[in-house]
């Protein structure tokens, strides 16, 4: 049985969540008063919740006030049962013949109150009836009184529900209105298609950047196919690709195909394509037509640079080298130092003109790539007898197993590229005396090498990035190893030019294990 503290609490609880007690009435229940005045012949009605000091009238029928104090309210003993409270003659029943309300205004002598249930049946008034005569009240009106008090709870929850609906209408209306300005302030073109493909929102940006007027392309009877086709109409080649459309993903991420349309003018878009729930799609549309001139820009200026870089070198180190030859014992100790750090250098600077030359022919497409069937283990083999003086020189040694013969498709000189770097730099990080492990074989009918080495690990905050373009590791993490940051990423863009996979396992202070995988046979074409 819960204690009158803890009704009390529920009572209140249950107010506040059907949004009662208000400070003025509530016409949602004027009916059920004005109906229940005439119904029983009474000169007043009441709706009634009981706040904690106040009795209030949500509507009252021949009554000219909101409220009274709680301590003078007949409802306060209508809460406490389960049945019709009924006062036949207040001026004669020691419970009430001293309230204010009997012997002053409105002079009750009849009160009859049926419990306002809500909820979880919890009483938090009354609908009663009072009158200025006594009056005996039957069995009939008892029930009658207390299946309107049933009609009010209704009404009760009804209206909340309609008020809840009016909020959550409106905060949907203000989200609705922010999205819209938040899409309409984008650079980018955007839209949302359903699963038909019928826009279902799109901002002014996807039509003037198409070439289409916004109003010719209603939202809700737009499609995304016939808006592309217009597209293709206005000068964008491309657009007419059912690739666009047809060619995304149907899982749940939110991964996307992009595809480039071109006018005649020189402008260059991007139109892409991204999964949302729902079977709804994204389009979105840029320009991407300076940043392209400016990729192209620095791409020039690169391939220039570097150019312009390798006559000079190669005469530098072809001078240092006679040099080196002639001087012979003629220069003191310093003086072939300074020539060995200068051919070092030298050396250095036409590796990295070399790698920064490669990645521009990645970019552009232009790195040659001729591909045939070969024997992976010679690759192997013929970079790691190439790599054994330099594995030296940090004290390491190269440690090659591989099958007899391993079938593979690809060009021989550029796998041996992507080899060599994956080997150079394990004996980069390598420690003083130990073994970097490579390890050549057919798996699962491809072929497979693996390049081990039991440095420091590859940090976790690296990975991410380990495959990008210049990318290096903090200077704690190189054992002091100074690179371009280009290696891996050349490695990686030659593999996938060969249909083939790299990846990489690695622990902290445990090493790491890069593998590259390749196909074993040319397909045919069709």
């Amino acid at each position: 049985m819960p204690t009158m503290d803890n009704a009390e609490d529920r009572r209140q609880q249950t107010i506040a969540h059907f949004q009662l007690g208000g400070q003025s009435p509530e016409p949602e229940f004027d009916a059920v008063t004005l109906m229940a005045a005439e119904l029983f012949e009474v000169s007043m009605a009441a709706v009634t919740v009981l706040d904690r000091g106040r009795q209030i009238f949500q509507s009252a029928c021949g009554l000219d006030r909101y409220s009274t104090s709680r301590k003078n309210a007949f409802c306060n003993l209508t809460v406490e049962g389960q049945e019709v409270f009924v006062v036949e003659d207040a001026r004669h029943d020691p419970r009430f013949r001293d309230n204010p309300m009997v012997t002053g205004e409105p002079h009750i002598r009849f009160y009859a109150g049926a419990p306002l249930r809500l909820g979880d049946g919890v009483a938090v008034g009354a609908l009663c009836l009072l009158d200025r005569r006594a009056r005996k009240f039957s069995p009939t009106e008892r029930l009658r009184l207390k299946n309107l008090a049933q009609i009010v709870a209704g009404i009760a929850e009804l209206r909340l529900g309609s008020r809840l609906g009016e909020e959550r209408r409106a905060e949907l209306h203000e989200q609705a209105e922010l999205l819209r300005a938040t899409v309409d302030s984008v650079q980018q073109g955007l839209a949302v298609a359903d699963a038909a493909g019928t826009l279902i929102l799109s901002n002014s940006r996807f039509y003037e950047l198409l070439g289409l007027q916004p109003d010719d392309w209603p939202t809700g009877r737009a499609r995304a196919d016939e808006i592309l086709a217009a597209a293709s109409e206005a000068g964008w080649s491309g657009a007419d690709d059912r690739s666009i459309l047809n060619s995304l993903p149907t899982s749940a991420q939110m991964a996307g195909n992009c595809h480039e349309l071109h006018n005649g003018s020189g402008q260059v878009l991007e139109v892409c394509r991204l999964a949302a729930s729902g079977a709804r799609s994204i389009l979105i549309v840029q320009d991407i037509t300076e940043r392209r001139q400016m990729v192209r820009m620095k791409d020039e200026f690169i391939s220039t640079v570097s150019h312009e870089l390798r006559t000079p070198l190669t005469s530098i180190r072809g001078a240092l080298l006679v040099l080196g030859r002639k001087s012979g014992d003629s220069l003191d100790e310093q003086g072939r130092k300074m020539v060995e750090m200068a051919s070092r250098n030298a050396e250095r600077l036409a590796n990295l003109v070399d790698d920064i030359l490669d990645v521009e022919k990645l970019s552009s497409g232009a790195l040659s790539v001729s591909v045939k069937q070969i024997d992976f283990a010679n690759v192997l083999r013929d970079a790691c007898d190439q790599l054994r003086p330099f594995a030296a020189s940090y004290q390491v040694e190269i440690a090659l197993e591989s099958d007899e013969v391993i079938p593979a498709v690809g060009d021989p000189g550029r796998l041996q590229q992507a080899v060599t770097n994956l080997i150079s730099n394990a004996c980069k990080f390598s420690p003083p005396g130990s073994v970097v492990r490579v390890t050549g074989h057919v798996f699962e009918g491809q072929a497979k090498v693996t390049v081990a080495d039991s440095g420091a690990g590859i940090p976790v905050e690296f990975r991410s990035r380990i495959f990008r373009r210049f990318a290096q590791a903090d200077p704690e993490h190189r054992s002091g190893s100074i690179g371009t940051g280009l290696g891996l990423a050349i490695t990686k863009a030659i593999v996938e030019q060969h249909g083939g996979e790299i990846d990489y396992e690695s622990r902290p202070g445990q090493g790491t294990c890069f593998w590259i995988i390749l196909p074993r046979e040319q397909e045919n074409d069709p």
